[in-house]
């Protein structure tokens, strides 16, 4: 019996131009199934850089008899659809099966509109796709199989839900057939899972619907620490990031966790840095001051917005004092704060636009993004406020539907200028992202025992040369649409009346554009040449 696991391309462009992240799902899923003696691959396309036909090329190569794919996010589910009705009309029979966030609350959905999907594997996975491919392989009725639904003639069968793990050390650590190529292009950053579920409950999200109760499970401090050693000792890895939804919590059992956790590391002597996800409500001095010193270096925080009354409605259980306070704390003991913003929100009015245009460009000026400008609340479903949104006529009930109306009709406007203008921009600031990645990549290839003799002369000035051009080329993008953003407020509440296809914040947009496309069309050139120069020295290290 031989099983694929499979992550399809998220983009239609090369996956080269972002940052790789190993699939700690299709990890567990593989290390159970090898753990009862079942051949199984995995092929991530995002990882690989493969395109939609690269990857069904690949899989297309070898007989399977059941392929699982990985789609929690609902853009990556229409990309796992079209790589299925892909593979089915070349002629793959396999068994396909679809497991994640989405397909959990939309498995009927799924199942009556795409015949091309034969079950979906809802909530945890582990143990409901083992039973899966060991009934399959004995030719077994699918029914008593809790947690799947599937496809029965024309029938949709909705099996009983399966419960959760209740000790998640019982799992084997995750296989990790791709982190060599994870940590060459992310420079060592392998992913941890030491915990499950949040206590929040988000009106944007599903965390809470997936998991259920118990809200939150951790894994012993123990058991993520032989993990991490192995990371560091078998794969050399230097860095990596906790993907649990919050790796802390205000809980006495979760500031025991920490102090284990600290005595772990350093009683192993383990050199480390890491990343995590952190509630703003949770980030005090005395927890990541402890973190610091096991290797904490960056923590992705949920801002969401800068208005009171937008946090009250997305049901955050946090203050905007909440906010500052998190981001303070972590400047003071030198922690970079990587913040999530939701900019626009379905109920908010102009002046609560405002409010979040004035938070993040003052008291978060050195903190945001361009995304933080741009984000629209997404009701995603299983999250409290799709279900709203449907229920009040601003959301048609289609499980494929995300575009909902805003409630003040200026905030509309302000959106409508706000995303055609970042859609002006948007080749360029993928041309930049591209350009950046690769200054890394080829920064990383400069790290082996040869490339250290010829560092000095050439990272120093080339590649850390470009990289400058490069931020500053980004810095100035920001600056400009920071002003965009400022002009647009102004626009919706002055001359709303000009707001159509050829108003001249467009045209003025579209020069810009060209101007950072010629910009990056420089460093494309350079980077090129010094790739080319690279590759020369690789190849007689010796001359």
């Amino acid at each position: 019996m031989r099983v694929l696991l499979v992550q399809a391309p998220l983009l239609g462009w090369s996956q080269q131009q972002f940052t790789k992240y190993e699939n700690l799902g299709m990890g567990y899923l593989a290390a159970v199934l090898r753990q009862h003696g079942y051949d199984v691959d995995i092929i991530d396309a995002q990882v690989c850089g493969l395109d939609m036909k690269e990857t069904a090329d690949r899989i297309l190569k070898e007989k399977q008899e059941i392929i699982g794919f990985s789609a929690s996010a609902f853009s990556l589910f229409r990309k796992t659809i079209k790589l299925i009705e892909a593979l089915r009309s070349s002629g793959v029979d396999s068994h396909f099966t679809i497991g994640g966030n989405f397909p959990t609350f939309e498995h009927r959905n799924i199942l009556q509109k795409y015949s091309t999907v034969d079950s979906i594997v809802r909530g945890e996975g582990e143990f409901t796709f083992l039973e899966l491919v060991q009934k399959i392989a004995r030719g077994e009725d699918l029914s008593s199989i809790r947690g799947l639904s599937y496809r029965e003639g024309e029938r949709i069968v909705e099996n009983p839900p399966r419960g959760f793990i209740k000790n998640l050390d019982e799992l084997p650590f995750p296989a990790r057939d791709t982190l060599p190529l994870v940590l060459q292009a992310a420079r060592g950053n392998a992913g941890v899972c030491a915990s499950r579920g949040c206590y929040g409950n988000c009106s944007f999200c599903s965390i809470r619907a997936f998991y259920g109760t118990p809200l939150r499970r951790m894994r012993s401090p123990k058991n993520v620490v032989d993990e991490i050693e192995i990371l560091c000792h078998k794969w050399g890895v230097k860095g990596l990031f906790f993907v649990d939804d919050v790796f802390v919590d205000g809980s006495q059992l979760s500031r025991e966790w920490v102090r284990q956790f600290h005595d772990e590391i350093l009683s192993r002597r383990i050199n480390i840095e890491f990343g995590a996800h952190a509630r703003v409500n949770d980030i005090n001095k005395e927890t990541f001051l402890l973190l610091r010193e096991t290797g904490l270096r960056w923590v992705d925080t949920g801002i969401e917005s800068g208005a009171q009354k937008i946090l009250d409605r997305m049901n955050k259980m946090t203050t905007v004092d909440e906010n500052r306070r998190a981001v303070s704390t972590l400047e003071e003991l030198g922690l970079k704060a990587a913040i999530t913003f939701i900019m626009f929100e379905p109920d908010m009015t102009l002046d609560e636009a405002k409010q979040n245009y004035e938070f993040l460009t003052k008291d978060l000026s050195s903190h945001y993004n361009l995304a933080c400008l741009l984000r629209k609340m997404a009701p995603y479903s299983g999250t409290p406020i799709r279900e709203r949104l449907i229920r009040d006529g601003r959301l048609d009930d289609s499980f494929e539907n995300l575009n909902y109306t805003f409630l003040d009709p200026q905030v509309q406007k302000l959106y409508y200028l706000i995303d055609r203008l970042s859609r002006i921009l948007w080749p360029a600031t993928t041309d930049q992202t591209y350009l950046y990645r690769k200054t890394r990549e080829l920064g990383y290839r400069l790290e082996t025992e040869w490339g250290k003799i010829i560092n000095i002369y050439f990272y120093r000035f080339y590649i850390q040369n470009l990289n400058k051009q490069l931020l500053t080329l980004r810095e100035e993008e920001l600056t400009v649409f920071t002003d965009f953003f400022r002009r647009a407020i102004k626009i919706v509440e002055t001359e709303p009346n000009t707001i159509q296809e050829n108003h001249p914040i467009f045209t003025e947009a579209m020069k810009i554009r060209e101007k950072f496309m010629e910009e990056s069309q420089k460093i494309r050139i350079n980077l090129k040449k010094y790739e080319e120069l690279l590759s020369t020295f690789e190849a007689t290290p010796n001359s």
